[in-house]
């Protein structure tokens, strides 16, 4: 989820160990994957991470756009939907770009059938339809209650349903109750353009990228090493 290191005491091994030690924990517990997120210009990570074994994966460059009340809504889709909703994903060229992963919140997770089938019980996936009821869009999205973001975790479609779909979100979100809508933004160029000329933009001091590592593991016994204080974080 996060980890940092007072400056005055970098460069004495602290974050590596602090890492060494989180990667043990995941294993004792069972765990099959361990993904962290660090900006594209953080290289003391990036070693880092190359040096325990880890692999960049994917990127994500984050956009985000006010909501817009009133506005045309997405088709909301259900459980009903499920074959075909996999069957988009299963070929789609953007979750092929990602890694397999979409994005929640700060975290990475796989997209399989079992989290699409949760989604759609939850109504988080979105389409934008075809005149024949076709899937013309798709994204995934997501909403905490009471949170004032409203976030996009991968879209894909024709462009210019993508970039309707991405608009009809905004006003998703302002019948949700949030103010912000909030995305990251794989390295596919033409879905980065839909985004931005549905108003998706930098918003804050910081605009570069996220790379996201990912090393897999052997699966260990269920139980925390000696020393473990925390529930920990699985999968991210």
């Amino acid at each position: 989820e996060g980890m940092r290191v007072d400056p005055d005491f970098r460069g004495r091994g602290i974050a590596r160990r602090c890492l060494d030690w989180n990667l043990a924990y995941a294993r004792e517990w069972g765990a099959r994957v361990v993904r962290l997120s660090t900006g594209d210009y953080n290289t003391p990570v990036h070693r880092m991470a190359a040096h325990v074994g880890m692999e960049r994966v994917t990127l994500g460059l984050l956009r985000a756009v006010e909501v817009l009340p009133g506005g045309r809504r997405p088709a909301i889709l259900g459980p009903q939907d499920a074959d075909r909703v996999v069957r988009f994903w299963q070929q789609s060229p953007v979750l092929a770009a990602s890694a397999g992963l979409y994005s929640r919140d700060w975290a990475w997770q796989d997209l399989s059938a079992e989290q699409l089938a949760a989604m759609l019980d939850r109504s988080e996936v979105v389409a934008e339809l075809g005149p024949n009821g076709s899937l013309a869009a798709v994204a995934t999205v997501h909403h905490h209650p009471d949170d004032d973001e409203l976030w996009v975790g991968i879209a894909d479609g024709e462009p210019g349903a993508v970039q309707a779909l991405a608009l009809a979100i905004r006003a998703q979100a302002a019948e949700a109750g949030a103010g912000v809508v909030r995305t990251m933004l794989p390295d596919v160029p033409w879905l980065r353009d839909a985004f931005a000329a549905a108003g998706y933009g930098l918003r804050g001091d910081w605009g570069g990228e996220l790379w996201i590592f990912e090393l897999r593991l052997e699966a260990g016994p269920s139980s925390p090493p000696q020393g473990a204080t925390g529930a920990g974080e699985r999968g991210r």
